[in-house]
């Protein structure tokens, strides 16, 4: 058994009844690679295909019957490979003994005999099936095709790729398939651009099988587009029709693995390659017919023709369906000469029967045009062309041709000669010179009158046709302008068509002419000038020119900096100030966007108008400093305007207003002190009143301290009683307190900043300043606030003294003798986001006439005024952004009005 074992070629193998190797030979480790030590701790299904285990283990079930059993399986080898086995097996004695024979080269020739037979059997079928295929069906039976050749050989992707005709380098993909996902394959190429070295080699009829790693140097284009589309082996069959035309190529590639391509395999894809191209063929033939049959139903339907026979001795006629549409009678239908001769008009007939009389002895065609007449009553112009037709024995015994509708031609020949009239009469009656010469003498061909009258008028001439320019020498039209107007035919049949600016010969007219060539059939055979008088224009565009440099001038000469911009901010044009004040040359300047020659910057400033215009469409303006200057300017844009109303340019203006600013600020200085200066009389008003309003509290200051000294001189202090003392030197105190800080407020010199405030608090504060006063003069006011009235932003100083002119003029306006002497003031809310408070007197009021005036300075309707108090409040109030008007009562009195702009977020 051991010799056995040591000299059998095959596996030998020993298995326990659980399957587990109990005895091996030495070939296993020959066949398989495992040591048999190895191998003995594993059982025999262990080195078993996983996809044929359970096969392998029915096959076996037998043994334990006593059943010698033969099957065949794949068999795992060390290197992770597997081989194909043959065994045999019997169970002797409670073990199994199995032979193995390794079979593996015999599977893989019967898989290549099978694969064989199956693409052959493929071809066999497809040969057969494209061949009857319609046209129609030859893209989805070839699609069909790439997916079962792809799966069959395990192709990856498998594309057929078009030429395109007008542009032979570009392929179109008419087909694909695809297994795997990978970079999209476009839809068309350029071949010459991408591949250029396959491109070659399929135009020249080759074959090109190849891994993108053997690509020739000359092939690198090739190879680095293969690589970016991640094919690693292709397989090129360019496809080609019976008469060797190029019409495309199919390609089948690898991107998973790289390939060998067998010339085995090679021949049979060709075969497929070559069905495809044979079935391609007949599709792109079968479109070509029907294209050809589509355009030659179109030509003969735009031609409008019908095709007709005349048997000439039983006079029976016979015309194609259209020839029956034409006559208006309905397919199908027979008809004779009779019939036809019928539907001819009445003034007709004679002429037709005499042109088919005559035919037949005639050799040449014979055309006859008629009038039809419908059986709907509708008329229609028809030409018929025919000849006649000769039997074996040289007799005419018929007339064969053609008819055709001529009626749309009839009524353009009437509207054609409708138009020569309309052209003639158009020529005779325009003003314009026309006229037309022979290409040899120059002779006169046509004129019409302008040109008759012109030579009459200027030269008491009178020009006939066949004139030259010889002929018309007399007068200021002497030979040197004759030669010139040879000169101008000589060029025009030279050059061509030309156009000349002329200075007649009497030199007080200016022609515009232009030249032209008239051809028959490819030869001149005249000249045409057409003359137009431009003396009117041309002065006009002296007189433009003179006022375009007189823009200029003026344009130059404005002292602002001037610049027309286009709408991207590029300057378009500048004056002579701009040149001046950047110093830079203008070609430097035209073309700069504005920001950039301004600031310096790469995009505008927060500031420049410009955008606002091309929204607003109107004037814009915005003041800015230029600290490199250290000058302040007024930036201004305006728009110009297109037909529909859309921003074409931007007139851009910069004005140096450094000046201004100076005296606006020398202006507000000199208010300022006016409105100190008005603090201070108004002060200087209220003294006797203040100092009466300050005394009280000292007074009472001093009668409480003192009353204190004496309850401590006393030695009985009450506690109470001196907090109740003490409570009141404070109150007072305080009440001195406010009456001096408003003192201090109204005459200090500088304003204060303006902050947020209820204007109630500053109306209290006014009518604390002026209650002194108010009791002196035995006058009442009276305060009625809105509790919840807006928070506005002002300068509180400004708005006390506009409150306090307001109350004295009110005082002022009541005199002694009125007895119900009362202000009011009261507050709400005004229009338009505003604040509002009225000062309301039981006076005289004002005059009606008076009414605009009281705010303008120096007015005064009283002795001792200066007419500067109200003038300068609504300077004040304005300043605040708000406004100030008065009103007289219905009643009595008047009342003054003062509203103030609500700051933002201050409702409350």
């Amino acid at each position: 058994m051991n010799r056995f074992l040591i000299i059998s070629p095959n596996l030998l193998c020993i298995l326990n009844n659980g399957g587990h190797f109990v005895e091996l030979n030495q070939v296993w480790e020959g066949a398989l690679g495992y040591p048999r030590g190895e191998l003995r701790s594993k059982s025999f299904l262990d080195l078993v295909h996983p996809d044929d285990i359970e096969r392998t283990r029915g096959a076996m079930a037998p043994l334990a019957s006593g059943h010698e059993v033969h099957f065949e399986n794949r068999y795992l080898c060390q290197d992770g490979s597997y081989r194909w086995m043959e065994w045999h097996a019997k169970q002797y004695r409670g073990l199994i003994y199995a032979v193995g024979h390794d079979v593996t080269e015999r599977k893989r020739t019967e898989r290549s005999l099978k694969e064989r037979l199956e693409f052959e059997t493929l071809l066999a079928d497809l040969s057969g099936h494209f061949v009857n295929i319609p046209p129609d069906q030859v893209d989805r039976e070839i699609d069909a095709t790439l997916h079962e050749i792809c799966e069959h050989l395990d192709f990856d992707v498998a594309g057929l790729w078009q030429w395109t005709i007008p542009a032979p380098q570009y392929l179109t993909l008419t087909n694909l398939y695809r297994r795997l996902d990978g970079p999209p394959t476009p839809e068309r190429i350029d071949a010459e651009e991408l591949f250029p070295w396959t491109f070659q080699q399929a135009t020249a009829g080759k074959i090109v099988a190849i891994s993108v790693d053997d690509f020739p140097p000359e092939a690198a284009r090739d190879q680095e587009i293969s690589r970016r589309f991640g094919i690693k082996s292709s397989l090129t069959f360019p496809l080609r029709t019976w008469n060797d035309k190029l019409i495309g190529a199919v390609v089948f590639s690898t991107v998973s693995e790289t390939r060998s391509w067998p010339e085995d395999l090679i021949r049979r894809l060709q075969l497929v390659a070559q069905i495809f191209a044979n079935a391609l063929a007949r599709k792109l033939a079968d479109i070509a017919l029907s294209e050809s049959e589509e355009r030659l139903g179109l030509a003969s339907a735009s031609a409008n023709v019908g095709l007709w026979a005349l048997d000439l001795e039983t006079h029976q006629f016979w015309t194609t369906d259209k020839g029956l549409e034409l006559f208006g009678i309905p397919p199908g239908r027979t008809m004779s000469f009779d019939d036809f001769i019928k539907l001819v008009h009445h003034e007709d007939r004679d002429k037709v029967c005499q042109v088919v009389d005559q035919a037949p002895g005639s050799d040449y065609d014979e055309v006859v045009e008629y009038r039809i007449v419908k059986a709907d009553g509708s008329m229609r112009w028809m030409a018929s062309r025919g000849q006649r037709r000769m039997n074996s024995k040289g007799e005419a015994k018929r007339l064969m041709g053609i008819t055709q509708d001529i009626t749309d031609w009839k009524h353009a020949e009437a509207a054609a000669s409708e138009a020569r009239s309309l052209i003639a009469a158009l020529v005779e009656s325009t003003n314009d010179l026309i006229w037309s010469v022979d290409p040899e003498k120059f002779g006169l061909l046509t004129f019409n009158s302008a040109l008759s009258n012109y030579f009459f008028r200027g030269l008491k001439l009178k020009i006939s046709l066949g004139m030259s320019p010889e002929d018309m020498v007399t007068g200021a039209f002497t030979p040197l302008v004759a030669e010139k107007w040879r000169q101008f035919y000589l060029r025009a049949l030279r050059e061509g068509p030309f156009t000349e600016e002329y200075r007649v010969a009497t030199g007080d007219r200016t022609l515009l002419l232009s030249f032209n060539l008239l051809e028959r059939s490819g030869e001149v055979f005249a000249i045409s000038v057409f003359g137009k008088d431009i003396t009117e224009r041309k002065d006009m565009e002296r007189t433009i020119r003179r006022a375009a440099r007189e823009w200029q001038t003026t344009f130059d000469n404005i002292p602002d900096l001037v610049m027309i911009l286009s709408r991207e901010f590029k300057i378009v044009r500048i004056n002579a100030a701009v040149l001046s004040r950047f110093g830079r040359p203008k070609e430097e300047i035209i073309g700069t966007q504005c920001y950039t020659l301004m600031h310096g910057e790469d995009k505008p400033c927060d500031v420049c108008p410009f955008m606002k215009t091309l929204v607003s469409r109107k004037h814009e303006e915005a003041e800015f400093y230029d600290s490199t200057r250290e000058t302040w300017l007024l930036a201004s844009t305006d728009p110009i305007l297109g037909d529909d109303g859309e921003v074409l340019q931007v007139i851009h203006i910069l004005r140096d207003i450094t000046g201004l600013k100076k005296a606006e600020a020398e202006t507000f200085a000199v208010r300022k002190e006016f409105w100190r200066t008005d603090r201070l009389l108004r002060m200087g008003e209220l003294t006797a009143s203040l100092a009466h309003e300050l005394n009280q509290p000292l007074t009472s200051i001093l009668s409480n301290a003192r009353a204190g000294l004496r309850f401590i001189d006393s030695g009985t202090i009450d506690i109470n009683e001196l907090k109740d003392i003490l409570n009141d030197i404070a109150h007072d105190d305080k009440r001195a307190g406010e009456i001096i800080r408003s003192l201090r407020s109204m005459v200090k010199h500088e304003e204060g900043e303006r902050t947020t405030v209820s204007l109630n608090d500053v109306v209290r504060e006014a009518v604390v300043l002026f209650h002194s006063e108010s009791v002196i003069r035995d006058i009442s006011v009276e305060t009625r606030l809105l509790e919840t009235l807006p928070m506005v932003n002002i300068d509180v100083v400004q708005i006390e003294q506009v409150l306090l002119n307001l109350m004295m003029n009110a005082m002022e306006a009541m005199p002694d003798e009125v007895r119900d002497r009362k202000i009011s003031l009261r507050s709400e809310i005004g229009e338009n986001h505003k604040v509002r408070v009225a000062v309301s007197d039981r006076g005289t009021g004002i005059p009606a006439e008076e009414l605009p005036s009281v705010f303008e300075a120096f007015f005064t309707t009283k002795q001792s005024g200066l007419g500067m108090g109200l003038s300068l409040s609504r300077s004040i109030i304005e300043g605040h952004g708000g406004s100030i008007w008065a009103e007289n009562n219905p009643d009595k009195g008047a009342t003054f009005f003062i509203e103030l702009p609500i700051t933002e977020g201050g409702d409350r």
